[in-house]
This record gives C-alpha cells, structure tokens and sequence, in this order.
C-alpha cells in the first residue's frame, strides 16, 4: 500500500473527514513530501485496503482500487486544485 498522500487534496469536500484541511484542501497531516504524518494510526476512510475488506470485496482489490483513484482524481479535477495531487492510474493496473 502506497502511504503517499498526495491524493488527499480533496479531501475538503468529504463532510465526515475526521481532521481539518489545509487551505489547499489537503489534509493537515499532509507533511511536505506528501507522506501521511498518521499513516499508522490513520482513520478508516483514509485506508482504502480496509475499506475494500469492509465494503466492496464483491470486486477485485485491483479494480476498486483504480476506481477509488478515478474518483479522488475527478474530485481534484473539479475542485480545480493543483495537478500534483493526481493519482498515476497506472500504477495501479
């Protein structure tokens, strides 16, 4: 599992996000090299693993996992934020 947080720039417009943002909308446990400062104590809806085993195991792990990522890159798209936290799809595949 990747513990870059990159993809998290987003993360303003999730309601039940358990931490505050960054003005970009990052979360505040982003540190500079986009590495999680919680990764290990990390909240569930930041696991996307464990979210899988919990809800979405009827599909591969592979496929909700590129799925997950399209989602959090369209967020970050229509959020117009910067494009250094887009998710590489192809690293996934």
């Amino acid at each position: 599992m990747v513990k870059d947080g990159s993809d998290l720039g987003y993360i303003k417009e999730i309601a039940d996000f358990p931490f505050s943002t960054k003005e970009d909308g990052s979360c505040e446990h982003l540190l500079e090299d986009h590495l999680c400062a919680v990764y290990n104590s990390r909240p569930d809806i930041c696991d996307v693993e464990k979210t899988w085993k919990k809800h979405h195991n009827k599909i591969s792990k592979q496929e909700y996992f590129i799925s997950t990522a399209e989602i959090c890159n369209s967020f970050i798209i229509e959020s117009k934020l910067d494009d250094k936290f887009l998710i590489d799809t192809k690293i996934i595949a």
